[in-house]
């Protein structure tokens, strides 16, 4: 039968490292598996909440099994919550919660982004007009979460086009959202930037491409300017004719040729692109700057047919330890547009916390897994 160490009485602020949400559904002031209390410093710490309180506390702890430090966290009044550190930072797009990007939205995202275990907040700017950005600035702050800008474009302000007005238009949106994102305090801007995000009826030209080429030059040189790096997010040929899969990403990062230009790989649309979910893997390398994690279907991570065991055992061959973000679409709260944009024409889900719950343990025992292996 596991043994039971009481834990100190004291508690020790938690600081590095990504932390995973495993409930362990233990009773209060106790560690199951051999995990002991690692004697606090003297100083930096408070006293622990009686049991029943509501207030959250973190405890550091170490598993004699194996060494390795854990935290283990109070969230409720019934339940610990252990921890283990992960290699990478895990975001949730807050279209898993709301939407728009009104300021009440964006609190309602923040909010739960935060208690739902996550790191990071990905924002859409697809309604810029909307958003409130110091007060969402403020809201992240507070909430310790870092944040993630990305968009796509639309055929009036499309950087593929050969109509200069057209592609000024889009340069100019770019350029906007990306010093959005920096007032945020955020540090990447990716999505589709480099087209419009909709169904085209002709390959890409010649003359389109040297316009993406020039256009994301210019915007990467300005993002370098203030520390950032671009994206360029790969999807699947529903919703783009200029770069399906990740060689040609490649070869577009290339002629950009700019090094905080970094490619942004999304399962979803690797399924209906690529060969299979580790060959991108290998191929992007040390280029991959940023990942979102889709089941072939958008709905909850496992419930498909995507091989994601190999897809994070391929992470680990290559050492990513860039964000990893939850992605999910549903009719159930995605905005008209959008649903329009993204064909997302049925309810995959209606309670976005417990799909967002569900996808952050996937996706951490995931990364435990391959990290083992």
């Amino acid at each position: 039968m596991p043994r039971e160490a009481p834990l100190t009485d004291r508690i020790r602020p938690v600081s590095g490292g990504y932390l995973t949400g495993r409930v362990l559904s233990l009773r209060h002031g106790f560690v199951p598996n051999g995990l002991g209390c690692r004697p606090p410093p003297d100083d930096d710490y408070d006293e622990v909440p009686r049991a029943g309180s509501s207030q959250a506390v973190a405890w550091v702890v170490v598993d004699h099994r194996g060494g390795r430090s854990l935290s283990v966290t109070s969230t409720d009044r019934n339940h610990l919550v252990a921890q283990q550190a992960l290699p990478n930072p895990l975001g949730v797009h807050a279209l898993v919660w709301v939407g728009d990007i009104s300021p009440a939205s964006v609190d309602y995202a923040i909010a739960k982004t935060k208690e739902t275990g996550y790191d990071l907040l990905e924002l859409s700017l697809h309604d810029t007009a909307s958003l409130d950005v110091a007060a969402a600035r403020r809201r992240l702050t507070d909430a310790g979460l870092r944040v993630v800008c990305s968009r796509g474009l639309a055929f009036d302000a499309d950087i593929s086009s050969e109509d200069p007005t057209i592609v000024e238009r889009g340069e100019q949106l770019l350029h906007d959202s990306l010093r959005i994102t920096a007032e945020l305090g955020g540090t990447h801007f990716t999505g589709a930037l480099y087209s419009a995000l909709g169904k085209y009826h002709r390959p890409l030209s010649d003359a389109g491409r040297r316009n993406v080429v020039a256009v994301l030059g210019r915007l990467a040189t300005q993002a370098r300017g203030r520390g950032m790096t671009l994206g360029l997010e790969i999807c699947n040929r529903y919703e783009t004719n200029v770069v399906n899969t990740a060689r040609q990403a490649l070869a577009l990062a290339d002629d950009i040729g700019e090094d905080n230009v970094l490619l942004h790989l999304d399962t979803y649309h690797m399924n209906i692109e690529e060969d299979d979910l580790v060959r991108p893997v290998h191929e992007v390398g040390d280029r991959l700057g940023y990942i979102h994690i889709g089941e072939n279907h958008r709905g909850y991570l496992g419930s498909g047919h995507l091989d994601f065991t190999a897809f994070f055992h391929a992470l680990a061959d290559i050492h990513y330890t860039g964000p990893i973000t939850f992605e999910s679409f549903s009719s159930a709260v995605i905005a008209a547009g959008l649903s329009s944009d993204l064909a997302i024409w049925r309810n995959l889900w209606s309670d976005g916390e417990d799909l967002a719950r569900h996808a952050r343990a996937f996706i951490a025992n995931h990364l435990t897994a391959a990290g083992a292996s």
